[in-house]
């Protein structure tokens, strides 16, 4: 993250937050392998997560690219490890 900090004036605003995005995934992905138990409660019950399922709520062709591929990318995240979640949005 603190690479993306210093890459602030050289990177346009979409460039900088797929940079945090993708960031995002990477943390969110090695903490639900680490402790899927903690990862879930710390991130499931988060504002964060709030934010993302309102992503994931949109209609994909409603959305820029850059959040399908971000909304995609969650998608497969949830089926994975929280496919109760994903259901409910069916």
């Amino acid at each position: 993250m603190h690479l993306g900090i210093e890459f602030n004036d050289i990177l346009s605003e979409q460039e900088l937050l797929n940079y945090f995005r993708e960031c995002a995934i990477s943390l969110t992905e090695n903490i639900l392998e680490a402790d899927y138990e903690m990862a879930k409660k710390a991130l499931f019950e988060s504002d964060f997560f709030d934010y993302i399922m309102k992503l994931l709520k949109s209609k994909p062709e409603k959305v820029n690219r850059d959040d399908r591929q971000y909304r995609q990318r969650w998608i497969k995240i949830l089926k994975k490890w929280y496919p109760e979640k994903l259901a409910e949005l069916m």
